[in-house]
C-alpha cells in the first residue's frame, strides 16, 4: 500500500493513483490472505483420514486363521498382520501397531 502511495509523485508530473483504489486493493488484498490462512490453520487441526496414521485403531477383519502371520482385511484393503494370539477367520482385530507395510494386531476384544 504505501508502495502504490509514493509510487508517482502527484506534484510534478500530474500522474497519480487514486487512493480508494489503492485502499479497496489493499483490503480485498488483505482478506483474501486472511481468508487462507485461516483455512490453513483449519486444517492442521482436522483428523488424519489418509496414511499410515489412519489405519492406527482401526478395526479389521481375518481372512484366514493364523497363528502369528497372516492377511487381514481394513477399508477393502489386504494387509499383512502379526499377533501374539491366534486368530482365526471372520475374526474381527484392532491395529495397535505399524511395522513398514506389516500391521500388528490384536483381538477386538482385548486390550494392550
Amino acid at each position: 500500500m504505501i508502495g502504490s502511495i509514493i509510487l508517482f509523485d502527484q506534484q510534478g508530473t500530474g500522474y497519480a493513483v487514486s487512493l480508494p483504489l489503492i485502499f479497496s486493493l489493499s483490503f480485498i488484498t488483505a482478506g483474501f490472505f486472511l481468508f487462507i490462512i485461516g483455512a490453513a490453520i483449519k486444517a492442521r487441526e482436522r483428523p488424519v483420514v489418509s496414511g499410515q496414521e489412519e489405519l492406527l485403531h482401526m478395526t479389521g477383519e481375518v481372512l484366514d486363521d493364523f497363528e502369528s502371520k497372516g492377511r487381514i482385511r481394513i477399508h477393502g484393503e489386504i494387509w499383512r498382520a502379526e499377533s501374539a494370539t491366534a486368530l482365526r477367520r471372520g475374526d474381527k482385530v484392532q491395529v495397535v501397531a505399524i511395522d513398514g507395510l506389516v500391521l500388528k494386531v490384536q483381538p477386538l476384544n482385548q486390550e494392550v
